[in-house]
């Protein structure tokens, strides 16, 4: 699965986002079953797994998300938005 577009920078729209955080959480949570307005930690997410989605979403959008929004922002949905509008303020 490519992340990235072919100038090497990440995808930045609502749906490259939304498409690459389905597959992270599926990943961290060992699930398939999950939809982009699913919450994190009803899906069993932990505050570990949130430091680990953290991780990497910030390495895919070259900024910081801090494990702490996962809680204020704990759908696909809302966490891609959260992600894309950092990086369209930097």
């Amino acid at each position: 699965m490519s992340h990235g577009t072919d100038d090497g920078s990440p995808k930045l729209t609502q749906e490259d986002l939304e498409g690459f955080l389905e597959e992270l959480w599926k990943d961290v949570l060992a699930r398939s079953d999950i939809s982009r307005d699913d919450d994190f930690f009803n899906l069993g997410g932990t505050s570990i797994d949130a430091v680990v989605v953290a991780d990497k979403l910030s390495s895919h959008i070259g900024q910081r998300v801090s494990p702490g929004e996962m809680y204020f922002h704990a759908t696909i949905s809302q966490l891609a938005c959260l992600a894309r509008e950092m990086v369209l303020s930097r």
